[in-house]
């Protein structure tokens, strides 16, 4: 039959036919990816691992070929539709997705997470430039039509899930809805996704008003063997990472670390040379920004901590901290705590506490490194530390 007009119905019935046909595998999953060869890529993954996959059989390609001409945008037009016809109807069939990650070479391994997720947040030109291509792939419109079918996929290795689908929507997220039984259920439910990335970011994105404070996602990260999920998100002032450990354990022993970094910050090491000189990148909210933005002197911080057995805390976050539902959340899930926290002190200080990371504000930085550096001389002082054999850690005045 000829395909001159590829929009009639016997062409557009022919070409849905060869995608259904093209079908293969068998199991549970649908598995899509990126296509490196008959043998390799996501097709391999399927094959070996279990799943049901598209993909043509060669010699379409080269009969489109013979018959258009090599690189023919007709060729292009007719094979994403024949793609299309398989996606659809798993997604009628409930079917849920893995996007493979499977025995890709590490280069690949490391760019593929962050492109999809760039391109599911509607950050298509980031995540082209993350894939180095200057087109959408096939299999970025795949997760396209994923995404308007209101699903996603899982990102995998083998058959386990390293950035999964959203949370269930019959569980809530919000930290204030979190009581009593609720709070069970949800705990109930993150011992089996906390750590699948999407389900960690969307408890992040529930609960911080990121797009308040023009923040949105610039990478992702999940490390199975040393336990993690990293996430991290940009604005035109700072950086903000969020990094859940202790995976394999229940969620009540799961940690959650925030840290702020100036636009500089590394993704991975909290530490970096910047300036010619070693120095931390990352920090903590709490003690030293908080404290500073409080208007406290170095000397009457420590003076504090040798009065009270602790460093200050300002009183909004003293009284939720000794609200009964925080310490629901500590005993029942701490990172929950955290992140209402972190919250809190959004609200509480706003702009000052992302102004204090600007780049573009070297004064307000120059003053807050003096302030850390006198803090620490301070309690040096007046609490002198046991002297370090071998190594000196890196001073915690050394900021940048």
């Amino acid at each position: 039959m000829e395909l001159d007009d590829l929009s009639s119905p016997q062409a557009l019935k022919l070409i849905d036919e060869i995608g259904m046909s093209s079908v293969q595998g068998s199991g549970d999953r649908f598995v899509i990816g990126r296509w490196v060869s008959h043998g390799e890529g996501y097709v391999n993954d399927a094959r070996l691992d279990g799943g049901v996959f598209f993909e043509t059989h060669p010699e379409v390609y080269q009969r489109l070929v013979e018959r258009f001409g090599r690189g023919d945008p007709r060729i292009e037009q007719i094979l994403w539709r024949a793609n299309q016809a398989p996606i659809r109807q798993a997604i009628a069939d409930g079917l849920p997705f893995d996007y493979s990650l499977a025995r890709l070479a590490p280069e690949r391994y490391a760019r593929e997470p962050n492109a999809l997720l760039l391109y599911a947040d509607g950050q298509v030109d980031r995540a082209l430039a993350v894939l180095g291509s200057g087109t959408v792939p096939a299999r970025l419109r795949e997760v396209e039509l994923l995404l308007q079918a209101g699903t996603g996929p899982c990102l995998t290795t083998s058959r386990r899930p390293s950035i999964c689908c959203p949370h269930s929507k019959d569980t809530t997220m919000k930290i204030k809805e979190l009581r009593g039984d609720t709070l069970l259920s949800f705990v109930n439910s993150m011992s089996k996704e906390r750590l699948h990335g999407e389900a960690f970011r969307a408890f992040l994105e529930d609960n911080l008003d990121l797009a308040r404070w023009g923040f949105r996602l610039s990478h992702m990260a999940y490390d199975k063997k040393g336990g993690f999920t990293k996430v991290v998100y940009d604005s035109e002032r700072c950086r903000v990472r969020f990094s859940l450990s202790n995976i394999g354990r229940g969620p009540e022993e799961d940690e959650l670390h925030a840290m702020y970094g100036r636009l500089h910050a590394l993704n991975e090491n909290v530490v970096m040379v910047w300036g010619d000189e070693k120095c931390w990148c990352w920090h903590y909210s709490i003690p030293e920004p908080v404290l500073f933005l409080e208007g406290l002197s170095p000397r009457e911080v420590v003076a504090h901590r040798e009065r009270e057995g602790d460093f200050p805390y300002p009183l909004p976050l003293a009284a939720q901290y000794e609200s009964e539902q925080d310490r629901q959340l500590r005993n029942e899930y701490p990172p929950a705590s955290v992140v209402w926290r972190e919250a809190l002190i959004w609200q509480t200080y706003g702009d000052r506490l992302f102004d204090l990371f600007d780049l573009r504000r070297p004064d307000l930085w120059e003053d807050y490194r003096e302030f850390v550096r006198e803090l620490h001389a301070e309690y040096d002082r007046v609490f002198p530390p046991r002297p370090v054999l071998g190594d000196q850690p890196l001073a915690r005045d050394k900021i940048c």
